[in-house]
């Protein structure tokens, strides 16, 4: 019995989890490269680990990606979302470990990075030509300067203390 109820405590914390990055996505979706999803998915590799937020990860990219009023993305792009988008997870989990704000810095920094280079690649691959390959270099360097600025900040100024409160929660829930 106990063990059904842990397998439903998980289904409703990758649920819910899914649905509030999905959210945040479609609130901010007319900013380009402002969005809250990867700082959602960070929070939920702190909260519930990897593992489980590889699920969150997938679930969520799926759902945000093909119901984008922008349209339906490429298969190789989603692959793309989806894999940076793990690397959210694993270093929200990992931030388990750090009680710093600079590590926070540098999650917001390389997470951010690395989803852009993945994403950038993967649109280049799907419309190769001289052309694109300047355009997605012009292009790219300055969306991506957006959205690891503005990542930066939301991952040192929210999700910091964030992180902090989380680990209050846990605590009291373990003593109390």
């Amino acid at each position: 019995m106990e063990m059904n109820k842990n397998k439903i405590h998980s289904l409703v914390l990758i649920a819910l989890s899914s649905a509030t990055a999905i959210a945040l996505g479609y609130a901010l979706v007319a900013l380009p490269n402002i969005e809250l999803v990867t700082a959602t998915l960070f929070i939920a590799g702190m909260i519930i680990g990897w593992k489980r937020s590889i699920y969150v990860a997938v679930i969520t990219y799926l759902v945000f990606s093909l119901f984008n009023p922008f349209g339906f993305p490429n298969p190789l792009l989603l692959a793309a979302q989806i894999a940076g988008a793990i690397f959210a997870v694993i270093a929200g989990d990992l931030s388990n470990k750090y009680d710093n704000p600079f590590f926070f810095f540098i999650s917001g920094f390389l997470v951010t990075l690395i989803y852009d280079l993945l994403t950038n690649i993967a649109g280049y691959l799907i419309f190769v030509s001289k052309q694109t390959f300047i355009a997605y270099l012009i292009g790219g360097l300055s969306f991506s300067l957006i959205h690891i600025v503005s990542n930066i900040l939301i991952f040192t100024v929210l999700l910091y203390p964030i992180r902090n409160e989380i680990k209050k929660l846990k605590t009291s829930n373990i003593s109390g």
